[in-house]
């Protein structure tokens, strides 16, 4: 089943990446997800990294965590049922 996790990428760091073209004239970069056995304090348990040459230093550039769908407060009435 498939999971949807949430989370950001800092673009700022990205500009370490090497960007380059793709077939459409896009500008993208190549990144590595990394998923934690445990989550992080944060509940965090994917992180993203720049792909870099190897023996480079590693850059993460963001975070996921499992998406939770959060529910609506139930509606308050604007009177008591008995009123």
């Amino acid at each position: 089943m498939a999971k949807m996790l949430t989370g950001f990428i800092n673009l700022t760091k990205c500009k370490e990446a090497k960007l380059f073209k793709n077939k459409a004239g896009e500008t993208c970069c190549n990144v590595v997800l990394w998923l934690n056995n445990e989550p992080d304090k944060f509940g965090h348990t994917a992180s993203i990294q720049l792909q870099v040459e190897k023996g480079a230093p590693k850059v993460y550039v963001g975070n996921l965590k499992p998406y939770e769908k959060k529910e609506a407060p139930a509606p308050v009435p604007d009177k008591a049922p008995w009123e």
